[in-house]
């Protein structure tokens, strides 16, 4: 994924094993374009998530699954079902969160990525 393209600077990348994960800031003005592009260049297995615009404790999250997508609202110590989505669903899932990501989180912060290790 070539973050640098979409206007976006990495705050963190952590090592977790078989997976890389990686927190970044959305640049603002460009969340709708910059979500669609991350979904559509996704590998499988891979997740994006994003704040919830309407609880501190929770993320909208998606995730890359074959040639589809799942969402689900994922919050600390209750965890979502992941459902089936397509790529205008999965869209349009994020961007409230994208949008609220820009004017809640600290710079550099508000969207995680996390990808299998190629080769893995």
């Amino acid at each position: 994924m070539n973050f640098a393209a979409l206007g976006i600077s990495v705050t963190s990348k952590r090592d977790l094993g078989s997976l890389v994960e990686y927190s970044f800031g959305l640049p603002q003005g460009t969340e709708d374009r910059v979500i669609s592009e991350l979904l559509t260049n996704m590998s499988d297995a891979s997740e994006l998530s994003v704040l919830d615009p309407t609880s501190g404790d929770c993320a909208l999250e998606a995730k890359r699954k074959g040639v589809g997508y799942e969402i689900k609202r994922g919050c600390h110590g209750a965890y979502g079902v992941w459902r089936a989505a397509t790529l205008a669903e999965a869209h349009a899932w994020l961007l409230p969160g994208a949008l609220a990501s820009v004017r809640l989180a600290r710079p550099g912060f508000g969207a995680t990525l996390v990808v299998p290790k190629v080769g893995n």
